[in-house]
């Protein structure tokens, strides 16, 4: 049996495996993330996993503690629901800074929060900043520290619908047969690294927020900055807050912080002709 360890925003997670398929998945969906075995030697995990591939089946089996267990025979599946997993608990344990479901690119280590829900459109568009030299942190999880403005990202495979693999195999010129991505009809689970451009970086401090709104009828397809209120930011951010339950005054005093230090977009674009060039212009050309 072997172990991986995972760190992020104050929250340790363990994941036990063993067998060639459980092996496969865990490389695939942990290897940008720093190894926190370290850790691990001073601190029980507040949570733990054990992960059982029966290669001779086929089946892979998760065991969560003491209580859940879940099978699947599909590696794909597995790794969906343990992608999810191990984003949900961070969120659920963190009380160290505020969680937000949100994407993060950085050039220099200054840092573009993109907070969207999903089906907002920051999965491929942090896809597509990335291929075009951006550096990457996360397209789903970010934390920030209590009265701090530094961004740290749970870096994991993109997570793209079954719709988006044509733009994914001709824009970012990815092949479908590629043994690091995992696919099934609801899913395709591309690591990263696959994105020839930018690299995978764990932190940076936050420069700007842009709120993305992927539509077909914005004007010639162009992406147009619209400058928000310090009010309204604060509100959108607080729709993507994830562990409100766990903060004083659910969060709300460190949100409100976030919006004031940081200046606010709206990105309306139809295509991504232009998007390099309005989110580099938010982001300082220079270390």
């Amino acid at each position: 049996m072997r172990s991986r360890w995972v760190r992020f925003a104050g929250v340790i997670l363990r994941i036990d495996y063993e067998g060639e398929a459980a092996s496969r998945l865990v490389d695939v969906l942990y290897r940008h993330l720093p190894d926190a075995s370290v850790a691990g030697r001073f601190q029980a995990p507040h949570v733990a996993y054990r992960l059982i591939g029966h290669d001779e089946t086929g089946e892979l089996c998760l065991f969560i503690g003491q209580e859940t267990e879940v099978r699947f025979t599909e590696p794909s599946d597995m790794a969906a629901y343990l992608m999810h997993q191990t984003s949900y608990d961070p969120a659920y344990h963190c009380k160290a800074g505020i969680m937000l479901h949100s994407a993060c690119i950085c050039r220099h280590r200054r840092g573009l929060l993109l907070p969207g829900a999903s089906g907002s459109g920051k999965t491929t568009l942090s896809a597509r900043l990335l291929s075009s030299g951006f550096d990457f942190l996360s397209d789903e999880l970010i934390f920030v520290g209590h009265g701090t403005n530094e961004g740290q990202g749970l870096t994991l495979p993109f997570n793209f619908k079954p719709s988006a693999r044509p733009l994914w195999e001709t824009a970012f010129g990815i092949r479908p047969s590629d043994p690091a991505i995992l696919s099934n009809s609801d899913l395709d689970l591309v690591p990263p690294d696959l994105l020839k451009g930018g690299s995978t970086v764990e932190q940076s401090t936050l420069h700007a927020v842009v709120f993305p709104h992927f539509t077909p009828e914005a004007k010639n397809g162009l992406p147009e900055l619209k400058p928000m209120s310090k009010a309204r930011a604060g509100l959108r951010l607080m729709e993507v807050l994830l562990n409100a339950r766990n903060l004083p005054g659910h969060g709300f005093p460190e949100i409100s912080r976030l919006a004031r230090d940081l200046p606010a977009y709206e990105m309306v674009y139809g295509g991504f002709d232009g998007v390099e060039r309005a989110v580099g212009s938010l982001l300082p050309t220079e270390g």
